[in-house]
């Protein structure tokens, strides 16, 4: 559920904006029953008409920016996480465990291969504690696939697309 949060919130935020910006400019006229209605419609939109033009276009960009960059951590409940503090041995170490990982691929898109390794290394940084890392890499490499594939499957589809825009 919590990766279906941005887009939910990006979704509702953009057609709140787009409706706003067609009621402030004019462009739609929601159907009032009386002329009292009317009235306070319109005496709305002489008092606020500036304030609800300038929301709906914020409102209008900042739905657009969520559809855009989908961040689903951002939405996190009851997150237990603590900021995990890497030492710079670790981190250094991570990222030349992964480069050897790359073998020749590592050589011949040797600048792709070193931005992937950095993409992975701050994803797993942010998602798991040193020592809860250190844990994991005893386990089994299924276990480790299991648990990072989906972890690093941003890292993953850039990292083919750029070797992808490359071989062309």
């Amino acid at each position: 559920m919590n990766h279906y949060l941005p887009y939910i919130f990006g979704i509702s935020t953009l057609l709140l904006g787009i409706y706003l910006f067609l009621i402030s400019f004019g462009i739609y006229n929601p159907k009032n029953r009386t002329t009292e209605q009317i009235k306070k419609s319109e005496s709305f939109q002489e008092k606020y008409g500036i304030f609800m033009k300038i929301i709906s276009v914020i409102l209008i960009l900042r739905g657009g920016y969520n559809l855009l960059n989908a961040n689903p951590e951002r939405y996190a409940i009851n997150s237990s996480k603590k900021e995990s503090v890497w030492s710079e041995t670790a981190k250094d170490s991570l990222n030349k465990y992964c480069l050897i990982g790359m073998g020749k691929q590592g050589l011949e898109f040797e600048k792709i291969n070193f931005d992937y390794c950095n993409c992975t290394s701050e994803k797993i940084m942010k998602t798991y504690s040193q020592e809860e890392y250190e844990n994991i890499i005893k386990r089994s490499q299924e276990e480790q696939y299991k648990i990072f594939s989906e972890l690093v499957k941003e890292c993953k589809d850039k990292l083919n697309q750029k070797i992808d825009s490359i071989q062309k």
